[in-house]
């Protein structure tokens, strides 16, 4: 099974490969242009407040223990118990069914904190992504944030056992 942990400056490999890869960055805005020894610093700092807007996690291979993705909880909103996830994979990774079931733990993990509402947004071209989030339960909705015109939006509202 899937192990995850929050993001460590150990991780700084990882995000090298996942944005140097141009297939796996071509929905993300603005990747290109980042730096992914500054973005670790930025999600290191972010990640550790308390009650935090944003949260990233990595996914752990329990056989190597090696790190194979980043998962991302952005734009929590504590009060209403929300917040929009993301997810990255290295390419060995994709298409084996490990993304559903990183995807799936992290929401879980984000129930335990205390966060039952997810969405996600999506470039309408990530045929992927939008596979990925029909496998996990959510549906389309209309955009939260309306500064992204175009994009694909799910949502998912975990019920508390």
């Amino acid at each position: 099974m899937i192990q995850l942990r929050p993001i460590s400056t150990a991780d700084a490999p990882l995000l090298q490969q996942l944005y140097a890869d141009a297939k796996q960055t071509q929905f993300i805005q603005g990747a290109a242009t980042l730096d992914p020894s500054h973005l670790l610093s930025r999600m290191l700092k972010v990640t550790q407040q308390p009650q935090p807007r944003y949260t990233y996690w990595v996914a752990i291979d329990p056989l190597t223990q090696q790190p194979f993705g980043l998962l991302s909880a952005t734009a929590i909103d504590w009060h209403s118990s929300q917040a929009e996830l993301g997810i990255m994979l290295l390419p060995q990774q994709q298409a084996r069914g490990v993304a559903k079931q990183a995807f799936l733990l992290w929401m879980d993990t984000l129930m335990a904190m205390g966060i039952h509402h997810f969405y996600s947004q999506m470039h309408p071209d990530n045929h992927a992504a939008k596979r990925l989030v029909r496998q996990c339960g959510m549906t389309p909705c209309a955009a939260i944030n309306t500064a992204h015109p175009g994009f694909y939006w799910v949502e998912l509202k975990r019920v508390i056992p």
